[in-house]
């Protein structure tokens, strides 16, 4: 959306062989153009989702290798996605089984 200040994501679900069960949750950010912040919010929407859904045993896969690193890491991140991520540890410790891993 480059005429505007704003960003859009979706959400995909797919089973453990990668079939799709669901495409979900196109949601718009008005005023986030920044991609480490859409990427933090997208993944906020996913998580948000799979709980919704009802998933246990989840794998969130994202090509922000940074965003990753700050979901996996043990500190707390004091950055700008800090919130964010902070949410997404939160929401990820009601689950069963959360990995987030890393796709280019």
């Amino acid at each position: 959306l480059k005429e505007s200040s704003s960003s859009a994501c979706g959400v995909v679900i797919r089973d453990h062989r990668g079939m799709c069960l669901m495409m979900a949750s196109r949601q718009l950010f008005h005023g986030v153009t920044a991609p480490e912040i859409l990427e933090a919010l997208a993944l906020r929407s996913a998580i948000a989702l799979a709980r919704e859904e009802g998933f246990h045993k989840l794998i969130f896969q994202s090509d922000c290798l940074t965003l990753i690193k700050k979901v996996n890491a043990a500190a707390r991140d004091r950055s700008i996605t800090g919130s964010i991520v902070a949410e997404i540890k939160s929401v990820a410790s009601s689950f069963v089984s959360v990995v987030f891993s890393y796709k280019p």
